[in-house]
């Protein structure tokens, strides 16, 4: 419903109509969508823009619908299916001359030969180099002329070699993300892999740079991985971040997740303790920024969307209890000058809240001993052999402890990923003969 504001900026970015843009593309993201007081929305914008004239595109071909085929696609030989395409255009061209006793210019048309088709089999120099009487015999030679019996010749156009019709800015092959989708993660506004599959393939080749600076779960950095790109992903949440490392990796095996978690910069999370308290005694946000890093990427936790910067609770982890009861673990994270009043707070707080089990996250030069105590005298949880209120140092979770919580650590949050989900490709025309 912004695209309209959005495309006031990108014209101001990419230039006006006649350079920068190049289409506004339709996807229609669902078959219905009921309001009572308005026309149902069930499409999305995709801007399609160039910094400049000199850019990639790959046609894009879809399936022929089964009535074209019935339509067009009527003839057939040793060769296969085909249809017939004008070999002639409107209008008189001077130069032009007879061809096997058919002249365009007694019914006041020109020759057209297929430049493109001709292109991609001879080559674009081959081409040029041709007159139109030679390319006319190269497609006979072929056999790819049909003659009426009038002598009107037509070029035969093979299904095989045709891919399917191009696209248009009407997208409404690629359906939603069901929910039962293998590929769907439960972020809310995630897109099926086939819609950015399309974008990436038409947009760049093999090699080239894809950037998605709103990478949100990371559908494109996903497929770019999957179809040979480069790419750079970029977004404010760590718990996005997470994801999209996560979703890369999942499919495959240990020697493959660490092959390819090598292969990767992450650039804005700390790498050791030094970094960490930077990242904490940054002046800007950096307090708020430090709890996000550590609920989320450390922890594979949740953050309180309510948190504030001065106590309280920082986040949450959930855990199956009894049969589908969930467990809730609080955790409070502190980027400095932690005590034992801030712990006891803290304490009260999993206590008054009901939840099952808290965790306190500090520097390992905070903690004190009258704190490993306090924590201990809250007991342990149920039977288990692990305290419920459990103090976990920031030079711990970086050498990889975990939280002692019933199950173990789930780091799922999102549903694991898949390995390869593609659009189908065109397909074959069924039995016509």
């Amino acid at each position: 419903s912004m695209s309209h504001f959005l495309k006031l900026i990108c014209d101001l970015i990419f230039g006006d109509k006649n350079k920068g843009f190049k289409n506004e593309i339709v996807w229609k993201r669902t078959s219905a969508h009921n309001d009572p007081k308005k026309f149902g929305r069930n499409t999305d914008r995709i801007l399609f823009y160039t910094k400049s004239e000199k850019y990639t595109f790959n046609t894009v071909f879809l399936n022929y619908d089964d009535s074209y085929l019935t339509k067009f696609y009527r003839y057939y030989d040793e060769k296969g299916v085909y249809r017939l395409s004008d070999l002639t255009g409107p209008g008189i061209n001077p130069n032009d001359e007879e061809w096997r006793g058919y002249h365009p210019a007694n019914v006041k048309r020109h020759w057209s030969v297929p430049k493109r088709y001709l292109i991609k089999v001879l080559g674009k120099e081959k081409f040029e180099k041709m007159t139109t009487k030679q390319k006319l015999d190269y497609l006979y030679e072929q056999g790819l002329i049909h003659f009426t019996q009038q002598g009107t010749p037509s070029f035969k156009r093979y299904l095989e070699t045709m891919g399917g019709v191009p696209a248009q800015e009407l997208w409404t092959d690629i359906p939603p993300i069901s929910p039962q989708a293998k590929e769907r993660l439960g972020y809310p506004t995630q897109k099926p892999e086939a819609l950015l599959e399309r974008i990436i393939k038409a947009s760049s080749n093999e090699g080239d740079l894809v950037a998605d600076f709103f990478c949100g779960c990371g559908t494109t950095i996903a497929v770019a991985n999957r179809l040979n790109r480069n790419w750079l992903g970029v977004d404010i949440s760590h718990l996005a971040i997470r994801l999209i490392l996560k979703r890369l990796t999942d499919p495959y095996d240990d020697d493959m997740k660490r092959k390819i978690r090598s292969e990767i910069e992450i650039h804005g999370f700390p790498r050791d303790v030094a970094s960490a308290k930077e990242l904490a005694r940054k002046e800007r946000g950096g307090r708020l920024e430090f709890q996000e890093w550590v609920v989320e990427v450390l922890l594979h936790g949740i953050n309180n969307p309510k948190r504030t910067a001065d106590g309280g609770w920082d986040g949450y982890i959930t855990f199956r209890k009894n049969g589908n009861e969930k467990g809730v673990i609080l955790i409070e994270v502190k980027s400095g000058n932690a005590n034992l009043d801030m712990l006891r707070k803290f304490i009260h707080i999993v206590d008054s809240t009901k939840a099952d089990m808290g965790v306190f996250v500090c520097f390992a030069d905070e903690l004190s001993k009258p704190m490993l105590e306090a924590a201990k005298d809250a007991g342990r949880y149920r039977n288990y052999q692990f305290d419920r209120i459990q103090i976990i140092t920031i030079e711990e979770l970086l050498q990889g402890k975990e939280i002692k919580m019933p199950g173990g650590v789930d780091p799922t949050t999102f549903k694991k990923a898949v390995k390869d989900i593609r659009p189908e490709k065109p397909s074959k025309p069924k039995e016509m003969f």
